[in-house]
């Protein structure tokens, strides 16, 4: 199985983010199934009017975005959402009936008013498919809790031709906080102990590939 990555926006971080000022890439990635396309994450949208006054989101089409790599909105068999963050969840109205992947302790989480955009994930024709815990959704792909950034965050494991790929998600940021094993965020004790754990349990997966939502770079660096 085939892994692709689409660049499917980038937002601008606000003054209150430890990440204050950068330009912020957000990527999802298409899973060549052989049961069909499976899409991990789906960038953010535009037309909300506290995310476009706070992130300025420049959003890609995503018919496009998908098309770069030979693949239609309709033929998405299913979607996994790393979280439900607003840059992660942005274009799943695009795919009402169609499974949509996500921890329960996630969905949950985002019960809370101002952890995302409820209408990007409460939607006609949603149709959740809440797990918990590690869990194969489809032959040779599975989620895999990865509780650092947020507390449902899921990684997902792709397991192909002898091959051991791992889309890591925001689960941590960038391929040197991987290799650090820890954030580089100035957090708080806990916080950092669970980025260290994450890191971690995807080293311990001794992975040919590790993939990430906003480094266009993936883990080991060559």
């Amino acid at each position: 199985m085939e892994i692709v990555q689409l660049l499917l926006g980038r937002v601008l971080l606000p003054d209150r983010h430890p990440r204050a000022g950068e330009d912020y890439p957000l990527f999802g990635y298409v899973i060549d199934h052989p049961a069909g396309p499976v899409l991990v994450d789906t960038g953010a949208a535009s037309g909300h009017l506290r995310v476009d006054e706070l992130f300025a989101p420049i959003v890609i089409d995503l018919a496009e975005a998908l098309g770069s790599a030979g693949v239609a909105i309709a033929d998405v068999v299913m979607v996994i959402n790393t979280h439900l963050h607003f840059d992660h969840v942005g274009r799943n109205p695009s795919f009402p009936g169609i499974p949509i992947v996500a921890q329960q302790a996630e969905y949950d989480a985002a019960q809370e008013e101002g952890y995302t955009v409820r209408e990007w994930i409460e939607f006609p024709g949603a149709r959740w498919r809440l797990v918990e815990g590690a869990v194969d959704v489809l032959d040779g792909i599975a989620v895999l809790p990865t509780p650092s950034h947020t507390v449902g965050h899921q990684a997902v494991v792709v397991r192909s031709g002898g091959r051991l790929e791992v889309i890591a998600g925001q689960a941590l940021h960038t391929c040197d906080e991987l290799e650090a094993g820890t954030s580089a965020e100035d957090l708080p004790e806990a916080a950092l102990e669970s980025f260290t754990a994450v890191a971690r349990r995807i080293k311990a997966l001794s992975p040919d590939r590790v993939w990430f939502s906003h480094d266009p770079r993936t883990w080991p660096v060559a």
